[in-house]
């Protein structure tokens, strides 16, 4: 089985910090180096809470493109932070509001 490149490199780097000594501390540092995340730690929270009080301010005014712009946002947040979970439900939310207010206009 080929391994990624990633995993790769963690082994090595957890096969060099078992085999040495005061070398071990030194590879484990270099993980951490490796294992940083380059985003500003702002940029979630940002996108999120702006797209989540433009969708409130969307239905509000019933815009419905500021609806999407909202919902585009948190979808960038969920990009950002990696997380599908989020992305599958802000999508699933989305198509519903929509359906919805159809319904009502």
């Amino acid at each position: 089985m080929d391994a990624s490149p990633i995993m790769r490199i963690a082994h090595t780097i957890q096969d060099a910090a078992q085999s040495a000594g005061p070398a071990g501390e030194e590879a484990s540092r270099a993980a951490t180096i490796l294992l940083t995340d380059p985003l500003p730690l702002w940029l979630f929270p940002a996108l999120f809470l702006g797209g989540l009080l433009l969708q409130a301010v969307a239905l509000f005014l019933h815009r419905r493109l500021w609806l999407a712009a909202g919902a585009g946002l948190v979808l960038a947040a969920a990009a950002v932070d990696r997380d599908l979970t989020l992305a599958v439900g802000q999508t699933l939310a989305f198509i519903g509001l929509l359906l919805y207010g159809r319904r009502k206009s």
